[in-house]
């Protein structure tokens, strides 16, 4: 998080400067300097020369909009989406994928300096994600139910609450978009006034999308929905009413394994992506030798379901009732007996699995890190950790901690999970330091 002055300035009249893009921060705002101040311009790329208008100036930094784009960054490219001017879910759209996979190369080794006072890896790489565009099995849309009965799906606007109107969205998969058509064609009972609804759609095996209405109070919505695609034979979309009982879906076939989900619960949006850092996380622990490991934040048993199968003893730790219920199901279906995933927080590892000893850990924690679990997971002493991140800035944070403990870096690596946008992925093997042992 970056350090903010108590002295601010609120300029009475806006500021509005002509600036050069230098540098790109986690997050997805340019940077520019001018008079020895950094200014961070959202919806801007390094190269860019900009007029921008100052909306917050402090002592040591600056905030700006861009009012006028003056010239284009060198390498910038026409955006494959018609939206992307607009709509506020893509940063990147007009970046060549190298160029996106060099800045996230870039976020991981700054975190790791500037927060975590360590030495960036020599073999720092990001893998890219098989696909740039249509690789997302799950999106949140805005559904727009207009007066007249219409349903506009949608996206928000940049920065503001205001709707706008999309008939595909580029980096979905296509039974996704086919879903958006089906929407807008529909015509349902007038409301009393319009409204906007937050409703997540998710790609699943054989072609089956699930659409779950987010939003609160959406009870007769769901029910039309679910009478209007029945009327027009729509069998492939499975309208999830919440008041009613839901069966585990399956949402992929990998490696011989069948991996199950319910609507709603978190899964990788980037099936391809999320099969690479599968195969890394399995094929490096196998390769060392481990027999025994800790899934902390387990998840449905993403991580660790394939080391079960292949022989390794798991343990498995999350706070999500529905994950677990999966794990288990991803147990039961694949009849792998060598796994035992549990409910429960970090804080509650050494009731849940007193006494316990294990070869490695695997950790993949939320977006705010894993600064509860670290005192537990470093009474274990095991050997190996494998940590994986979706936040740079936290991990470095972490990895600052465990390295004070023993801990030494043996590898880093990127996953571009998330195309098109400044968000990566990052998994670090970790081993202990002989010294460390005594």
């Amino acid at each position: 998080m970056r350090s903010r002055s108590r002295l601010s300035k609120v300029p009475t009249e806006k500021r509005i400067l002509q600036v050069t893009i230098d540098a790109v921060a986690f997050g997805g705002d340019g940077i520019a300097r001018q008079d020895g101040k950094v200014i961070f311009v959202a919806d801007s790329i390094p190269g860019e020369v900009l007029k921008v208008t100052l909306i917050e100036d402090k002592e040591r930094f600056a905030r700006g909009e861009v009012s006028e784009r003056l010239q284009p960054a060198p390498y910038a490219k026409p955006s494959p989406c018609p939206y992307a001017s607009r709509c506020g879910g893509c940063q990147w759209l007009e970046v060549p994928a190298e160029q996106q996979l060099m800045w996230k190369k870039e976020f991981i080794a700054s975190a790791l300096q500037r927060i975590g006072k360590l030495e960036v890896p020599a073999d720092l790489t990001v893998t890219a994600s098989p696909a740039a565009g249509g690789y997302r099995n799950r999106i949140k849309i805005r559904l727009l139910y207009r007066k007249d009965g219409r349903l506009i799906p949608g996206y928000f606007a940049k920065g503001r609450h205001e709707h706008v109107a999309i008939d595909a969205c580029w980096i979905a998969a296509s039974p996704l978009n086919q879903v958006l058509t089906v929407l807008a064609s529909l015509s349902l009972a007038a409301p009393f006034a319009e409204r906007l609804y937050e409703v997540e759609l998710q790609h699943l095996a054989d072609d089956l999308v699930t659409l779950a209405v987010v939003s609160e109070d959406s009870g007769a919505l769901r029910k039309k929905l679910k009478a209007a695609l029945t009327a027009a034979g729509e069998k492939s979309i499975h309208v999830v009413i919440p008041e009613e009982s839901d069966a585990a879906r399956l949402l992929e076939e990998d490696r011989g394994l069948r991996y199950f989900t319910y609507a709603g619960q978190f899964q990788q949006v980037n099936l391809a992506g999320n099969r690479l850092l599968r195969s890394w996380v399995q094929n490096r622990l196998l390769n060392l030798g481990v027999k025994t490991v800790l899934d902390l934040y387990c998840g449905s048993g993403n991580l660790s379901l394939g080391l079960a199968a292949a022989g390794v003893k798991i343990w498995g730790l999350e706070v999500s009732g529905a994950a677990i219920a999966c794990a288990q199901e991803n147990l039961a279906a694949n009849d792998v007996k060598g796994a035992m995933y549990v409910r429960g927080t970090a804080d509650q590892l050494p009731e849940l699995f007193p006494n316990l000893a294990v070869d490695a850990v695997i950790v993949d924690p939320p977006r705010k890190g894993m600064a509860e679990a670290l005192p537990h997971v470093l009474a274990l002493g095991a050997p190996h950790i494998i940590y994986i991140s979706c936040d740079p800035n936290t991990l470095a944070r972490d990895l600052k901690l465990l390295a004070a403990e023993g801990y030494q870096i043996e590898t880093c690596l990127g996953f571009d999970f998330f195309p098109q946008t400044y968000h990566v992925e990052t998994a670090v093997a970790l081993k202990k330091r002989a010294a460390a042992y005594s």
